[in-house]
């Protein structure tokens, strides 16, 4: 396969393994940070639907300039599909773990893995 460089970065304050607001104002911040530094694909793992949809709400308050999708065992397989295939436009996929050990998504050079799942 290919190889791609890759750069690994941690929060500077330690991820509290509470779902909380703070916990949803920190992915969103995440997200934000990466929305200016990439014009890629962001994905996001999350531990659960719950939260997906929080921060995908927050980041809609928030106006990102993306499009923001969910990705999760619940979608239907055309819905799950259409996010696997590159897009023209750069998005964020907020995922369930899950897609971390089986999917590839293509498009994506910058991920945030919360590690609460």
């Amino acid at each position: 396969g290919k190889v791609y460089p890759l750069e690994i970065r941690y929060s500077d304050k330690p991820w509290r393994q509470v779902l909380d607001r703070d916990f949803i104002e920190r992915v969103s911040s995440a997200v934000l940070t990466a929305d200016r530094e990439t014009r890629g694909d962001i994905l996001v793992f999350l531990p659960g639907i719950g939260e997906i949809e929080r921060v995908r709400t927050r980041l809609e308050e928030q106006r990102i300039s993306r499009e923001v999708f969910p990705l999760h065992g619940s979608l239907s397989l055309k819905d799950q599909k259409a996010i696997l295939k590159e897009q023209d436009r750069a998005r964020v996929i907020l995922a369930t773990n899950v897609a971390e050990a089986s999917v590839t998504v293509p498009g994506v050079d910058f991920v945030i893995d919360t590690g609460l799942a």
